[in-house]
């Protein structure tokens, strides 16, 4: 083979490997590995981490994952809506899942309980629900997994949800807000630093950082396996968002000694 043609073998090698990279990059979203499960039903569960942060003109390089938030709806002035139409359900969380305890501003089930690992992140903790007791999410500190070419695996256990018997609900899907971090920086955030994985348009702070993961959250689907009512017909797919307010509130890294370590101040 002429040295013209090893040149050009290379090249095309090298530009395939440029392109799957950079395809690893831009489609793996952080998400759950079980994104479905039926309800009151619970499920050993992992946050996956897709890849790191590229910065601004990258193409295949992205930088480590050093710290991770997660964040499910608390239920209290979670926005609640029709995944179909997009239209506002009228309701408590209760009116649709039945184990939710909704007392003044004590959240509901939560995401049901860490498992201790790290695999990933050095040391981890609970988020609880505005001083309260109750879970509402978890974080990772001090990791180092990989930009490209490896996947995180944050594992944690999925609570048992019950669908209300006497509502329309079909389903109930619980969308999550997920901080990849790597870089520990004020705000406002810029891209290389961290993915945001969220709802777009809660009204947070972080609506306006088009930053990768965008608009583009976990969810965890609960399936209703009792009988509809007769009334309800097909009945509805319910969507429980996290409100602006919590994102501010819980997104953030908080230290078990309450000094804040994402975003810094």
């Amino acid at each position: 083979m002429s040295t013209s043609a090893i040149f050009k073998k290379l090249a095309i090698c090298t530009l395939i490997t440029a392109s799957f990279a950079l395809s690893q990059i831009a489609t793996a979203h952080t998400s759950l590995q079980v994104g479905s499960i039926n309800e009151n039903t619970a499920t050993y569960n992992n946050v996956v981490i897709g890849h790191g942060c590229a910065p601004i003109g990258s193409t295949i390089t992205s930088n480590p994952v050093i710290a991770q938030s997660v964040v499910f709806p608390d239920g209290i002035d979670s926005p609640i809506t029709d995944l179909a139409t997009g239209a506002a359900l009228s309701g408590l969380i209760t009116d649709y899942v039945t184990n939710w305890v909704t007392v003044g501003t004590t959240a509901g089930t939560g995401f049901g309980s860490k498992i201790k690992n790290t695999d990933v992140f050095e040391k981890e903790g609970l988020k609880l629900a505005n001083g309260s007791p109750d879970r509402i999410g978890f974080y990772g500190l001090e990791g180092e997994l990989p930009g490209v070419g490896y996947l995180g695996l944050n594992p944690f256990r999925t609570g048992k949800v019950v669908i209300n018997p006497a509502s329309c609900a079909k389903s109930v899907t619980f969308k999550i807000a997920i901080a990849d971090i790597c870089k520990v920086t004020k705000l406002p955030i810029t891209e290389g630093s961290a993915n945001i994985w969220m709802p777009s348009g809660t009204g947070s702070i972080y609506d306006t950082f088009q930053l990768d993961g965008y608009g583009s959250p976990a969810a965890l689907k609960v399936v209703r396996t009792s009988v509809l009512p007769a009334a309800c017909g097909a009945g509805i797919d319910v969507v429980v968002t996290p409100s602006g307010v919590q994102i501010n509130r819980d997104l953030p890294i908080k230290k078990a000694n309450g000094e804040q370590y994402w975003p810094k101040k």
